[in-house]
């Protein structure tokens, strides 16, 4: 019942609530409801969701949203429709699935068998040394500019992984020893990372909630440049005419990319103090005190606009996501 009080409370006085303190607490919210198995008086609700006054953009509609799609994160789909009503139900996302021609059961082109015969090699969970033997004899180069193993080899991992966040980690982790051996090679890996971001944006096109998390993993497992992903990101709220319709998911993941890199970052200066070995300057480096230090996410992203070469034409009153500042009130939701 006190949690209960609490939900009530935040939604009647939301709309004075900013967008941090929202995502904050629909991370709590999702969790009370994973924990105790989606025990919850939805019914409550439905007056609410089928209201032909309240607009799709409505600040309650749109924290009941978040919190079912981070509610996603942490249980199945069928148990969520399940759970909760009919109404509720349509808060739900609609479509999750992949796309992915390449494994089409009609596509027989030399790529669509490829990446067949790569999903079945996987399948038997290979060890590193024999996935890469494999991958030399039947796929080739990871390095070929005009060569599809990228996404061969992107798009099989991901089916991989689909069923669940969990079989996407593992996923990931199998074709690690590819991505890490094919760099090894590189001294700027810049276009290899940015074909890998191309080919898990194609793949997930229909779920930014899926897109990110793959992205995220493959930061957290060092896959990934940061900047380039955050870039990545930045470029998609410049190209957004309407940034109502920026989903919560990518101001959140901005600040999480800033988390990671300043992680890596003090990794890396650790490591460094231990071992006592003079290094020169990396030529990418995380922003110093940005997480954590004073600096809020909002600030950060506006610094990497107005540095970005992808949107240094726009100015910065255009690109700003407004959402992102805690004490004012939301266009992302109003």
């Amino acid at each position: 019942v006190v949690v209960e009080d609490y939900v009530d409370a935040f939604l009647v006085c939301i709309r004075e609530i900013g967008l941090d303190a929202r995502i904050r607490f629909s991370r709590f919210f999702a969790f009370h409801l994973s924990s105790f198995g989606l025990i919850w008086p939805w019914g409550k609700w439905d007056g609410l969701v089928l209201n032909p006054k309240l607009p799709s953009n409505d600040p309650r509609k749109m924290f009941l949203k978040m919190t079912l799609e981070r509610l996603l994160t942490l249980s199945y789909m069928e148990g969520v429709s399940l759970a909760v009503t009919n109404s509720v139900k349509t808060l739900l996302p609609s479509d999750m699935k992949p796309y992915c021609p390449l494994l089409d059961e009609e596509t027989e082109s030399e790529d669509g068998k490829k990446a067949t015969q790569l999903l079945e090699f996987l399948k038997g969970k290979p060890k590193d040394e024999e996935l890469l033997l494999w991958a030399k004899e039947r796929l080739g180069s990871l390095n070929e500019a005009n060569s599809k193993t990228v996404e061969i080899l992107v798009t099989v991992a991901l089916k991989l992984g689909s069923p669940s966040f969990t079989h996407m980690s593992k996923a990931l982790e199998r074709i690690k020893c590819l991505i890490v051996n094919a760099k090894e090679g590189l001294e700027d890996p810049k276009d290899l990372d940015t074909r890998i971001i191309n080919s898990v944006s194609s793949f997930w096109s229909r779920s930014k909630q899926w897109a990110i998390f793959t992205l995220k993993r493959m930061l957290v497992m060092k896959l990934l440049s940061w900047k380039l992903v955050f870039d990545f990101m930045i470029n998609e709220i410049a190209n957004e005419s309407d940034k109502d319709r920026i989903e919560w998911q990518v101001y959140e993941f901005l600040g999480d990319i800033l988390t990671i890199s300043e992680r890596q970052s003090k990794e890396s200066s650790d490591t460094s103090e231990v071992v006592n070995v003079e290094r020169e300057p990396a030529d990418e480096k995380a922003p110093k005190n940005v997480v954590g230090s004073g600096k809020d996410l909002n600030s950060a992203v506006t610094e990497a606009v107005q540095n970005s070469e992808h949107v240094q034409e726009q100015s910065i009153t255009d690109v700003e996501p407004k959402g992102l500042h805690v004490s004012t009130e939301m266009s992302l939701y109003v």
